[in-house]
């Protein structure tokens, strides 16, 4: 399990934040109050206790529970963190052998449905009531760089066996059942976290009956405000979403992480199945956004560039055919709303094309948006694995199900490439399969150089030559001889679509894909077909000519041995190791690519 710890810094967080509370007047429920006071929290708690409490609360009584909110919102104007911390034990002896017999059965033990309406059932109309007033903001809270936060009071007997404490530990699981089942609506649809805290043993009065033989033992014990600590820890922390944090001897570890992680262990060879059905019957999260009618985005980074209009604009047409993704929104980013290409896609069905940097993206933003899939082309520049990074842990924190992003020629992508960018995708494919990342799926797509870049050169020469009669030097990135499958980028944007609208994202996940174009081409050749086009030789042509980089390090403003290096990208391909033999088979089933070099050619020369 991993280990959480409690932040000081962040716990201030909650400095002028509205708070709702139940079972505030003892115990773990005192000790939270405390300190969420103490930091500058505005706390509205009841309890059963007169004496001790805000305010009387019954939460077995609707009513009550609805006051408990309606109060501070009235006053002032939203809820920000509600805490759920009523919870009773159950009496003794009511599975004893005097309490099994025909005549005890026959009447109903009202002291144990009343620890099943405390413990859980108050507890589920208590989260509902705090979405709906969580949601009902009028504004006037200054949440900025602040998510709401719901978190429930479970037990360790919510995680284990608690041998004689029948009704109890059967309420606490259901805490944890209930956090589960409403992580991805609450986080994914409204913004909002919701977490359980699960105490071990823990001095208060709880434990009375049992505190000898606790001590007797030496087992950890918690102190009430060892519990308070994460219960605001995880009201407070952006980054916690959907845990259930066991808490024990003053320390705290996230058991949902372990439970993920060794799934594979505890479920054997049915583990694939146990996916399959979830999505079958509709309570993996998008199949059961569907069957609740609610719909959600598909976020396309740099719409307008390289691969993103044929994301956009295939993404579109292919949820049209799908009933699970009908309803789906496609916002499409870009930075400037101005120009062709935007207002192009501006018209496709279920797309919305917004200004907005997709490096200025954050995990309340993701929310907010409602994302669930997402398609990223960062920039190769020095900076692309820190803007890149933060993306990836954003869209990790706002629960996003499953992202697409480009990567470079797959001959490229290694720790020791002497071009900068491809080391920095290798670094960013090994950050995303660290177990950190787990929960976040994601393909990297590995395509080759993109036909522009080496067939461009010579569309460049044939316009010119048409206009003037006169000739340039032919610069090719392109070696002479070494046979090279350019993509056209519009064809990566088109697999790239499919993935992001699949339903078995599971078969995909950590999948680095390698792309190249139809037809192989050598250096010579593309010369061949300028030739075909020019009706005469080609004067002067160089090849491997990378002499815009020299340029490009010149007007740099990181370091220019740096920038350089970006000479040493196209060596793979003149060493023959990029060719069409290399193109996944994923690839080829699922929309291989169909435009040959001498096609992208006269497209380039033809222009838009």
């Amino acid at each position: 399990m991993a280990e959480i710890f409690f932040s000081s810094d962040i716990a201030d967080n909650v400095k002028g934040k509205v708070v709702v509370m139940t079972g505030g007047a003892q115990g773990i429920g005192a000790a939270t109050v405390s300190l969420l006071y103490e930091r500058g929290a505005y706390v509205y708690f009841g309890d059963v206790d007169d004496v001790k409490g805000h305010q009387m609360l019954d939460v077995r009584n609707y009513n009550e529970q609805l006051h408990l909110f309606k109060t501070p919102y009235e006053e002032r104007g939203h809820v920000d963190i509600a805490i759920s911390c009523a919870a009773i034990v159950e009496p003794n002896g009511w599975f004893g052998p005097d309490q099994l017999t025909l005549e005890a059965v026959m009447t109903e033990p009202q002291p144990l449905k009343n620890t099943i309406d405390i413990n859980l059932t108050s507890v589920v109309l208590f989260c509902r009531l705090a979405i709906a007033f969580m949601k009902a903001d009028k504004g006037q809270a200054n949440l900025k760089g602040f998510s709401k936060s719901i978190v429930l009071l479970s037990s360790i007997a919510g995680i284990t066996e608690a041998a004689g404490l029948f009704a109890y530990s059967a309420s606490k699981h259901g805490i944890i059942g209930l956090v589960r089942s409403l992580r991805a609506l609450a986080s994914t649809k409204y913004s909002i976290r919701i977490n359980a805290v699960c105490p071990w043993a823990t001095d208060t009065q709880m434990i009375d009956n049992v505190r000898s033989i606790w001590d007797k033992h030496h087992l950890p014990l918690n102190a009430p405000n060892d519990v308070a600590k994460f219960i605001t820890q995880l009201a407070t922390d952006k980054t916690l979403s959907g845990k259930s944090v066991l808490v024990a001897g003053g320390r705290g570890f996230d058991t949902e992480e372990g439970i993920d992680r060794t799934m594979s262990e505890w479920f054997g060879p049915l583990t694939e199945e146990f996916w399959r059905g979830q999505k079958a019957f509709g309570t993996y999260r998008l199949v059961w956004y569907f069957l609740i009618n609610m719909s959600g985005t598909f976020l396309v980074a740099g719409a307008t560039g390289n691969t993103g209009r044929g994301v956009v604009t295939t993404l579109s047409e292919l949820l049209k055919e799908n009933k699970t993704f009908s309803d789906y929104k496609i916002l499409a980013l870009t930075r400037s709303a101005n120009g062709t290409a935007t207002q192009q896609l501006a018209r496709l069905p279920n797309v919305e094309v917004i200004e907005q940097n997709w490096v200025e993206i954050t995990a309340d933003w993701l929310r907010e948006q409602h994302v669930v899939r997402a398609f990223i082309a960062s920039h190769n520049e020095p900076n692309q694995f820190a803007e890149e990074s933060t993306f990836h842990i954003a869209a990790l924190s706002a629960g996003i199900e499953y992202v697409v992003r480009i990567s470079t020629t797959a001959a490229n992508v290694r720790p020791d490439c002497p071009a900068y960018y491809p080391r920095t995708h290798w670094a960013i494919e090994t950050l995303l399969s660290s177990p950190e990342f787990d929960a976040l799926k994601w393909t990297s797509l590995q395509p080759n150089v993109f036909t522009q870049f080496w067939l461009g050169p010579a569309a460049s020469l044939i316009k010119t030559f048409r206009e003037t009669g006169k000739q340039e030097p032919l610069r090719l990135m392109a070696s002479e001889d070494a046979a090279v499958g350019p993509i056209d980028s519009n064809e990566v944007g088109v697999f790239a679509a499919h993935l992001l609208a699949s339903e078995d994202i599971d078969s995909h996940n950590k999948a680095k894909y390698v792309l190249n174009g139809a037809e192989d081409i050598t250096g010579r050749q593309i010369v061949d077909l300028v030739e075909e086009y020019i009706g005469t030789k080609v004067e002067h042509v160089v090849f491997k000519d990378m002499s815009f980089i020299e340029h490009a390090a010149a007007q740099t403003q990181h370091s220019k041995n740096v920038i350089l290096s970006i000479k040493h990208a196209p060596e793979t391909a003149w060493e023959g190791k990029c060719g069409v033999d290399t193109t996944s088979k994923e690839v080829l089933q699922i929309a291989a690519p169909k435009k040959t070099p001498a096609e992208i050619l006269k497209a380039l020369i033809q222009g838009p």
